[in-house]
């Protein structure tokens, strides 16, 4: 099949004149819309984080998203930190003894690698052992929005 370059030509140069001629997309004022300044507890230099509302989160993050999802970038000492969730710090020790995924240290005195509870300097790591989410063994299946 031979493209006729004349028809190819015309076609692409009438696409180009609608896109242009389109009219633009924006509110019916012609200007953006004007958005309030916001004034949050945490903005600023000497802002402060509601404790409460840390400590749910974590919950939150505990009973719901930490059947498939880790927390890396945070060690169990921040749970304990001044200014932020603040929990007990024997409550988040036995938290973190008591979590699933195991850590793994070493080596021991024959040299081989083992599994040891989590300590509040080691970072809150998934249950699970893979990257890949899985079906959680106790709260359901797996919510939409983490598909």
């Amino acid at each position: 099949m031979k493209i006729n370059s004349k028809a190819s030509l015309l076609l692409a140069s009438g696409v180009l004149a609608s896109v242009l001629a389109a009219p633009e997309t924006g509110n019916a004022a012609g200007s953006a819309p004007h958005i309030e300044r916001q004034q949050w507890s945490f903005s600023g230099i000497t802002g402060t984080y509601d404790k409460a509302q840390l400590q749910r989160g974590f919950q939150v993050y505990q009973n719901v998203c930490s059947a498939c999802h880790g927390l890396e970038r945070l060690s169990w000492r921040n749970l304990v930190e001044e200014g932020g969730s603040e929990f007990p710090e024997e409550a988040v020790k036995a938290l973190a003894a008591e979590w699933p995924n195991q850590i793994t240290d070493g080596p021991n005195d024959e040299g081989e690698m083992f599994e040891r509870p989590a300590l509040l300097s080691d970072p809150i790591r998934s249950p699970t052992r893979t990257r890949r989410p899985r079906v959680p063994r106790r709260t359901g299946p797996i919510p939409p929005i983490c598909r």
